[in-house]
């Protein structure tokens, strides 16, 4: 069906989670009637029953059926390359809409040519905030002690040690971040063609950073807005068992190629170092203790080996 005039396409990339994408793409549908609409769904070569769900819709839904899983970032990029809206919206298939809709927050980014990226308030379906939807680009120091010794763990240094490094923002208030979350987050057509879309070397996670970096350097803002609020879920493709061992590695290669990128060889060096010398070691033993005291199964340690020795060849795990 030939669409003319319109202002804002949504971008969507699925795999395997049909129950969550139709109560997205319900949301969409049920909220944004002052909006003209495109909704793209980029399915990555689901198993489940996916497209019943998606062909349901007939002529309300562009699909793109991936023979294989490509990927968040290139999958993007393929909803990109057949959007005709003035605005993408790259929503992920777990979040909910709310019944408002976009119309302030569309019209917050039309009277703000400035901003380059512009994400809104995520929160659990219990209302709880995720954080993630603001929050400081990556540093080695953040890597170095919540990631690999997991200091953020801790009660009440690791909440300071968390709002230091990661989370510094007031969740109620419009500002300028360095970086939204992926899972939610509204850009310019124009913008993303002089960014070029996503980095398609990432693996998994990561290049919704990247891509804010890009946009940042470029001369834009990246902005959060509260006044839109988002429920998210929160990793339900990720949440899949099969998928635990393969997301475990790639986030840390994904990791290093956003060093590289939006730092310096150097750091991304040193991030490998890092995972290969430390995190790796501190990560079996903590498995193997957990196991010892029945926290774990034996199969989460085989997951924990595999994990490691994935990451000491750095090899990537396919789909």
């Amino acid at each position: 069906m030939f669409k003319t005039n319109i202002l804002v396409t949504y971008v969507i990339v699925n795999w395997n989670v049909a129950g969550h994408i139709k109560k997205c793409i319900d949301s969409i549908l049920c909220s944004d009637g002052a909006v003209n609409i495109q909704i793209i769904v980029v399915d990555n070569n689901s198993t489940d029953n996916s497209k019943a769900v998606l062909n349901f819709y007939g002529d309300a839904l562009e699909v793109i059926w991936n023979q294989q899983n490509q990927g968040f970032a290139k999958a993007c990029n393929q909803g990109i390359s057949i959007a005709i809206g003035e605005f993408i919206f790259f929503v992920n298939p777990d979040t909910v809409m709310p019944q408002s809709g976009i119309k302030n927050f569309l019209g917050f980014i039309q009277n703000n040519e400035d901003i380059g990226v512009l994400g809104p308030k995520l929160v659990y379906p219990n209302g709880l905030l995720q954080k993630a939807c603001a929050r400081r680009s990556a540093t080695l120091t953040h890597i170095f002690l919540c990631r690999i010794f997991q200091l953020d763990r801790l009660p009440l240094f690791g909440q300071l040690l968390d709002r230091l490094l990661a989370h510094p923002y007031k969740y109620d208030t419009i500002q300028n971040v360095e970086a939204v979350s992926g899972a939610s987050m509204l850009i310019p057509r124009k913008v993303l063609d002089q960014a070029g879309g996503f980095s398609e070397d990432f693996l998994h996670t990561g290049e919704d950073m990247e891509l804010c970096c890009r946009i940042r350097n470029s001369g834009y803002s990246v902005v959060y807005n509260p006044e839109l609020t988002v429920i998210h879920l929160h990793g339900a493709s990720s949440k899949q068992k099969s998928a635990k061992i393969r997301i475990a590695v790639n986030l840390h290669i994904s990791g290093a190629r956003y060093f590289d990128k939006c730092k310096s060889k150097f750091s991304g060096n040193i991030y490998r170092a890092s995972i290969i010398s430390l995190y790796i070691p501190i990560s079996v033993l903590i498995s193997i203790i957990k196991t010892v005291l029945l926290k774990n199964s034996v199969d989460d340690l085989r997951d924990s080996v595999s994990i490691a020795k994935h990451l000491l060849f750095w090899k990537a795990v396919g789909s």
